[in-house]
């Protein structure tokens, strides 16, 4: 039997031009709020065209003037898109979090698989061949469609063990086993990213380009990565945009102590997330002083669960996910 979901896209063309291979944007989503970021037990990572982003939309692509799919998701022009991560420090990878924007199962549902991978392969970028481009696997986990979840808007692809990272690398997204399934995922708008062609797509000739290159138009996947949080913690000797923290305990019954460090003041905003995007918890303190800090959190009003801490300043984020045991 046929499952059918469908996106309706209210569609708002302004198209981005590369020989006859456009960028048209969609629907535009509002930001879920739990998924700004996170990192777990942990912190999270995500693209600089996040973090910056003014909006998001799905982009859908036409080549020809003809619909093929989507930039982000299934067409028929590329087997898998990617996303780059430079790394300030080795860590674990725990999960990838996605926002899906449409699905449709045709059938029995397919897979994508969700993969970390070395940027040590060869690749187009704009202005040149490189040898940076997403290259060897080091890990990856099979998501079915059917797990994909467009209500929420966070999917995630669990590693175990989670992957050892020591030098830059990409998420990958490959549809090579999704079969007559497709799927369509969030990015930021165009020119958000600070960093320019961090995206990538495979051709159907295995083919490496980035998405700057395919379209002369820089976006960011709306992916997260979530790091394991012994490299990462309040103990770590490195800080990640000017901060680091840690929740103790994690998981939490009561309470939990949110402890972090600021390399140099700042204005700093934490947020606590449910798994849903509902806020739970929101602390701003303007001007506060470099050094370490401490925030007790009460949770024995909380449902067990997961939920998500965001640390803000000087323009950055830090996330961790807490986990609430009863």
């Amino acid at each position: 039997m046929k499952k059918l979901y469908i996106l309706v896209l209210f569609m708002s063309f302004s198209g981005f031009l590369l020989a006859q291979e456009a960028m048209v944007s969609g629907k535009k989503f509002h930001a879920p709020e739990n998924v700004n970021s996170v990192k777990t037990p942990t912190d999270t990572l995500e693209p600089g065209g996040i973090t910056n982003a003014s909006g998001f939309t799905i982009y859908n692509y036409t080549s020809g003037g003809v619909n093929v799919g989507y930039v982000f998701g299934t067409n028929t022009k590329a087997k898998a898109q990617a996303q780059a991560f430079t790394l300030s420090q080795s860590y674990f990878v725990e999960e990838v979090l996605l926002w899906c924007g449409f699905k449709y199962i045709n059938g029995t549902a397919g897979d994508i698989n969700v993969s970390i991978n070395n940027l040590n392969g060869t690749g187009a970028t704009s202005t040149a061949t490189v040898n940076t481009a997403p290259g060897t696997q080091v890990g990856t986990v099979a998501l079915s469609v059917t797990d994909l979840d467009t209500t929420n808007f966070v999917s995630i692809a669990y590693f175990s063990p989670a992957v050892y990272i020591n030098t830059n690398y990409a998420v990958v997204v490959d549809y090579t086993s999704i079969g007559d399934d497709s799927c369509a995922f969030v990015s930021c708008m165009v020119n958000d990213p600070g960093t320019v062609e961090t995206a990538w797509m495979k051709l159907n000739s295995n083919a490496w380009r980035t998405i700057q290159k395919n379209f002369s138009a820089n976006i960011d996947m709306y992916l997260l990565v979530v790091t394991d949080q012994s490299t990462a913690g309040i103990d770590s000797p490195d800080f990640f945009g000017g901060m680091k923290f840690s929740a103790y305990p994690n998981p939490a019954v009561n309470n939990t102590n949110i402890v972090y460090e600021l390399e140099k003041s700042a204005d700093v905003k934490m947020v606590i997330y449910d798994s849903h995007g509902k806020e739970v918890m929101n602390v701003e303190t303007a001007g506060q002083s470099s050094g370490t800090h401490t925030v007790n959190f009460n949770t024995q009003d909380l449902a067990s669960g997961n939920y998500y801490i965001s640390l803000q300043a000087n323009g950055q984020k830090l996330n961790k996910k807490l986990i609430v045991s009863k």
